[in-house]
């Protein structure tokens, strides 16, 4: 059994759907900018490690909550209403830390790095673009059928 797993990590055959992660993150810019921009990325993680795992505790334990409240007997509606607006705003606590992280990242990259970032939000636009249009040929297919 080790040994497959050992080989299945070896030839990667989850090649690319181990972490898709989000776009506009430092550990995005670094994915895009490779080797060359990760003494900046350590820099600035060195920097926020307090928040960014104060962050992340926050978040996880409001999961934790709200899987209790849906797990719960009886179920109680006000509880979950509760937990899923605590749960709104750690996320966007998360998402506002994350992006004036960036930001400041991206402030010491050069012009260079900058314009290949740029291009990486395109080409993610552009699959973005491509895979709505497929969709929505689909869904007018359906609907059509209906």
């Amino acid at each position: 059994f080790l040994a497959g797993v050992l080989a299945a990590g070896a030839y990667k055959w989850d090649r690319g759907r181990h972490f898709r992660g989000s776009m506009m993150t430092v550990p995005w810019a670094l994915r895009i900018l490779g080797k060359e921009a990760r003494p900046a990325a350590r820099k600035q993680f060195r920097a926020h490690r307090v928040d960014i795992r104060a962050t992340r505790t926050a978040l996880r334990e409001t999961y934790r909550e709200a899987g209790r409240i849906l797990a719960g007997e009886p179920h109680d509606a006000t509880a979950l209403t509760r937990v899923l607006a605590k749960l709104r705003a750690a996320a966007q606590v998360a998402q506002t830390r994350s992006h004036a992280s960036m930001a400041e990242f991206v402030a010491t990259l050069g012009a260079a790095q900058r314009r290949e970032l740029g291009r990486a939000v395109e080409r993610r636009a552009a699959r973005w673009e491509k895979r709505a249009a497929k969709l929505g040929k689909r869904w007018e297919k359906r609907d059509r059928e209906k």
